[in-house]
């Protein structure tokens, strides 16, 4: 028995020092590459990093709220002003959106692409870093229980990619920004570190690329698209959900996501995005 302990020690010890090896040599071989292709700002093409000095002063730091209902600017985290969309409110599976800015902002939509269709991952550390703060732009009570006010779970959620395009694209960006997001407030030091479960939200049905479809079409081409993987669902019973994701333009797929988190039992449901619209 001695033996033994001794010899899963030996080997537990061996397998730590390969996953310190890998990561030194993984750090040193990008490295090795930075130095002989330096980084280049995906947006102006200067040399040094992902995103220049010059370029990053032009991309908003929001918060820019937007009404769940309509996704038109809302002077605060919520419901905007027209009627409709505060009849909504009551009934609606989503209580509000945070945006970086608009989409129209030419370096918001150059680092989208980039990330999405170039590869460029470093955008999404970019956008994680600028997204960590509008955390608390959320309202306080989003964190508490409504009625006895205690402290309640709080989950970090990407949108999830169909196993398909995520065999394509190699990743899901809304994921790569979620855990950047996490790492900023680690960095940060600050109070509130939700967890990142990208594994809570799965994409049951491959749907059509949403950017050519437009209002009731999005909500047919969504519908039934997404559910809460079994394993999942006591850690959604009663916990409250920060969607991120990188780009909403009419709002249907985190209003689906919503829907499906909220039947698992989710106290409440926001939202965090790069850009609207």
């Amino acid at each position: 028995m001695i033996k033994e302990g001794i010899f899963k020690r030996i080997l537990l010890a061996v397998r730590d020092w390969q996953k310190a090896a890998r990561a030194s040599l993984k750090n040193f071989f990008w490295a090795a590459v930075n130095v002989i292709f330096p980084a280049m700002c995906v947006i102006c093409g200067a040399v040094g990093e992902c995103v220049c000095v010059s370029c990053a002063a032009r991309v908003p730091n929001g918060p820019l709220f937007c009404c769940p209902v309509c996704m038109d600017p809302a002077p605060e985290f919520g419901f905007c002003s027209l009627d409709a969309c505060r009849r909504a409110a009551e009934a609606f599976p989503l209580k509000g959106v945070v945006a970086l800015g608009s989409n129209d902002v030419p370096e918001i939509r150059r680092l989208v692409y980039a990330l999405k269709y170039e590869g460029a991952r470093e955008a999404a550390d970019f956008f994680g870093a600028r997204m960590a703060p509008m955390i608390s732009h959320l309202p306080e009570d989003f964190f508490t229980a409504d009625s006895s006010m205690l402290l309640t779970p709080v989950i970090v959620v990407p949108v999830p990619l169909h196993r398909r395009r995520l065999v394509e694209r190699d990743f899901n960006q809304a994921e790569l920004i979620a855990i950047a997001l996490f790492d900023a407030l680690v960095l940060a030091r600050s109070a509130r570190l939700p967890p990142v479960a990208p594994e809570i939200l799965r994409r049951i049905r491959q749907t059509e690329r949403q950017a050519h479809l437009t209002g009731e079409a999005r909500r047919k081409n969504l519908s039934g698209a997404f559910t809460v993987s079994e394993r999942s669902a006591s850690v959604v019973n009663g916990a409250r959900i920060i969607l991120v994701d990188d780009v909403a333009t009419t709002g249907t797929t985190l209003r689906e996501c919503a829907c499906v988190l909220r039947a698992a039992g989710a106290l409440n449901v926001a939202a965090i995005v790069v850009g609207r619209g």
